[in-house]
């Protein structure tokens, strides 16, 4: 939402007397990407990935997209199977999450 053009001025110096003040502190996206046209203002976003392969593809995807504008990342592999684990069926065929840690740090 933007706000009312005769306000912007007085809200930049409320801002800006805040931060000299040390009354709040921004992150570095907010100081690296501000006033540009794309890129994060936030610097903490958490994404639990699905125990599916839908669900990990989609993760990473969001991710990587949060990470290409300035966006700090945290994910939750906890709902991944183990090493060892059942898939439809098939005894003893997953390759547990290390093999997906991996290919997140990758991307």
């Amino acid at each position: 939402v933007k706000e009312p053009k005769e306000k912007r001025l007085g809200l930049i110096k409320e801002s800006y007397w805040a931060i000299s003040n040390l009354y709040m502190t921004v992150a570095t996206p907010t100081l690296s990407n501000a006033g540009k046209s794309y890129g994060q203002l936030s610097s903490c976003f958490i994404d639990t990935v699905d125990d599916s392969l839908r669900g990990i593809y989609d993760s990473n995807t969001d991710i990587a997209t949060l990470s290409k504008s300035g966006g700090g990342i945290g994910a939750y592999l906890g709902k991944l199977r183990s090493r060892g684990s059942d898939i439809r069926g098939f005894k003893g065929v997953s390759s547990g999450v290390i093999p997906w840690m991996k290919q997140l740090n990758n991307t």
